[in-house]
């Protein structure tokens, strides 16, 4: 069995769109491909953020490309694969635009992306393709595990 992904952006928030799209492709791969077992959608979340420094523009990024965010004083660092993004924003403010079933507060200064987790060690969590181990608090360890996220 393989998996595909197909991309599409659409400007509207109208669920018939969405409704139409699954309808037309899985119409379409029966009748040219194969069968189908399932097709399934998922949003793809953005954040806005205002970069503090020189240049000070507001920055649309995919939440998906967010690694980890780490707080150092009034400001927080966006970490993603690319670069860091200095941004004066609150915790408390970054974790209500965050997508809750993608980001995860392991400490009183770390958010980190689940999708990005290679394992919860004994001195913190081992992000892929990261070298810094982001601390983790004796409870969240506990609700990682216990969510079955890592062992």
């Amino acid at each position: 069995m393989k998996t595909y992904n197909l991309r599409f952006t659409v400007d509207s928030d109208d669920e018939r769109i969405e409704i139409e799209v699954k309808e037309m492709v899985e119409q379409y791969l029966k009748e040219k491909v194969c069968d189908v077992d399932s097709i399934s959608f998922t949003e793809v979340k953005f954040i806005s953020l205002n970069s503090k420094g020189s240049s000070g523009v507001l920055r649309k990024i995919r939440q998906l490309d967010i690694v980890y965010i780490e707080k150092s004083g009034h400001s927080a660092y966006v970490v993603t694969r690319s670069e860091i993004i200095r941004v004066n924003l609150s915790f408390s403010r970054l974790l209500q635009e965050l997508d809750p079933n993608l980001f995860f507060r392991t400490h009183q200064g770390f958010i980190v992306n689940i999708n990005e987790i290679k394992s919860v060690g004994s001195l913190g969590i081992h992000l892929f393709g990261c070298e810094k181990i982001i601390p983790v608090s004796r409870r969240n360890k506990i609700i990682l595990k216990q969510n079955s996220y890592f062992s």
